[in-house]
């Protein structure tokens, strides 16, 4: 079924954007997991692999002085630790502490719980109703430049 609304993409991926990180922020809350759902990427990117600040804030779409607060609040909790790379001093490489990676994976597990349950409260018509908006809006915004 077409919406008789005109889909305003970027604006319609901001909103959603804006629910879904309240919406995990409040889910790792319940469960009494200290980080925010920005946090939780952050951790996820690095264990993932990437190590430099920069890409990280690139990667997550954050800003670098968000990213700089973010890292200073992740290290000193002890979730992750930096080290400056030798060849280039400005240059920091960060990877996750055991308490770090193990908060992580905490915090995904409960992330997934908190989709499923989202995902099965609803009928099996409006979950393929929003899986199939997603997939037209994410092949829509590809096409943005």
């Amino acid at each position: 079924m077409e919406s008789k609304f005109p889909i305003i993409y970027p604006e319609t991926l901001l909103r959603a954007a804006i629910f879904a990180d309240a919406e995990a922020n409040s889910a790792l809350r319940r469960e009494h997991i200290d980080i925010t759902f920005t946090q939780y990427r952050i951790l996820r990117t690095i264990g993932d692999g990437t190590s430099v600040p920069v890409a990280i804030a690139h990667q997550l779409a954050v800003s670098h002085p968000a990213m700089s607060r973010h890292l200073k609040n992740l290290e000193a909790a002890k979730l992750i630790t930096r080290a400056v790379n030798e060849n280039v001093r400005r240059e920091h490489h960060i990877e996750l502490t055991k308490k770090g990676a193990a908060l992580r994976k905490e915090a995904e597990q409960v992330l997934a719980k908190h989709l499923r349950k989202t995902f099965t409260s609803i009928s099996p018509s409006a979950r393929m109703s929003a899986l199939t908006t997603l997939e037209k809006t994410i092949a829509a915004c590809a096409h943005i430049e």
